[in-house]
């Protein structure tokens, strides 16, 4: 196998990740968890576009309603509901859980997970 076919086999197998999110708790106190795929370097340019161009209120949001998914891989968030995420949701957990989303992958290797 070639080194190129081994580093796509090692994305592949980075695996789903997940977060808690204790404000988005259910009716039963239990946290939200949140699953979703680290990035790739097509997103990060993305992400790394739209803060360049000074969209830094938004691409959390954009990033959040894109990444998020449910414990059966669907998204979560629905694109067409941009405008009442940014509007009828507590900004400091969206930029948090995108936050955490974004470094997730990095810290679970430097723990060696």
């Amino acid at each position: 196998m070639s080194i190129f076919e081994d580093a796509k086999n090692h994305w592949k197998g980075s695996g789903l990740r997940k977060i808690e999110v204790p404000e988005w708790a259910n009716s039963a106190g239990e946290p939200a968890i949140i699953y979703f795929w680290p990035l790739n370097m097509k997103e990060k340019r993305k992400l790394k576009e739209m803060v360049d161009k000074g969209n830094t209120i938004e691409a959390p949001v954009d990033f959040l309603i894109s990444k998020a998914l449910d414990e059966n891989g669907h998204p979560i968030f629905d694109p067409g509901k941009k405008l009442e995420i940014m509007s009828g949701m507590d900004p400091d957990v969206i930029e948090r859980v995108a936050q955490q989303m974004m470094v997730t992958a990095s810290a679970e290797k430097l723990r060696g997970e």
